[in-house]
């Protein structure tokens, strides 16, 4: 009988445990060597580099006249350059802590997010701004990880208050964004003022990202077998 009632309390307990912390029922990939942060640590230290070596940015960003002459590398790398030690800052700020709690709980759908949109951003830059000669920096990126990981978080069955702790997150990114449409300078890098900010790199990342979640939602929700 004792046995029973240590059992009982023991289910309890984990029943608990799963109401007070919501996130549990999140898909989850914690581990090596797949849930470790490799690619967000790769790539904030290919930003910090390129960062200490400013001459090295002019061959790694976006450049429209190398892209049309073959260059194709750039609408990868050109989230690595930055146009100074603010705007590398400021970038990585966001992009750090987003890109490790993404990776760590979601390593596929992160990294899948990471090298399809790099490239789709640099080509909205492409044919959406065509008067766009350069442009350097990861907040385009990680404007997109911001709201996947927010989609994440909401789909989570979290808590009334931790929805709306997302939502505002969201409100305020999209805050930003017309601000800088309207206004034309950057908020947070002073390093921008000279060149200007691309909110349209922002949007087609936080597009990106939203696209990204839809078709992992629709994978998800697919049925073991079918075609």
């Amino acid at each position: 009988m004792a046995t029973d009632n240590g059992d009982i309390r023991a289910t309890e307990s984990r029943v608990g445990s799963r109401s007070r912390f919501p996130h549990a029922k999140c898909p989850a990939h914690f581990g090596p060597p797949f849930g470790q942060p490799w690619l967000t640590a790769m790539s904030a230290l290919g930003a910090v580099a390129l960062g200490a070596w400013p001459s090295l940015g002019i061959v790694f960003e976006y450049r429209r006249d190398a892209l049309v002459g073959g260059e194709l590398w750039r609408a990868w790398t050109d989230h690595l350059a930055h146009f100074g030690a603010s705007h590398l800052f400021w970038n990585l700020l966001l992009f750090l802590p987003t890109g490790v709690w993404l990776e760590r709980n979601q390593p596929w759908l992160f990294r899948a997010y990471l090298f399809f949109s790099a490239p789709l951003i640099s080509a909205v830059l492409y044919f959406v701004q065509p008067d766009l000669l350069a442009y350097r920096g990861l907040s385009g990126l990680a404007a997109g990880m911001l709201v996947l990981l927010s989609c994440w978080q909401l789909s989570c069955g979290s808590r009334r208050e931790s929805s709306w702790f997302w939502f505002l997150v969201l409100t305020l990114l999209a805050g930003k964004i017309i601000c800088e449409l309207i206004t034309g300078n950057a908020l947070l890098a002073s390093d921008l003022q000279d060149v200007g900010p691309v909110p349209m790199a922002h949007v087609s990342g936080g597009g990106t990202a939203l696209s990204t979640w839809a078709l992992y939602r629709k994978w998800r929700r697919k049925p073991a077998g079918a075609s």
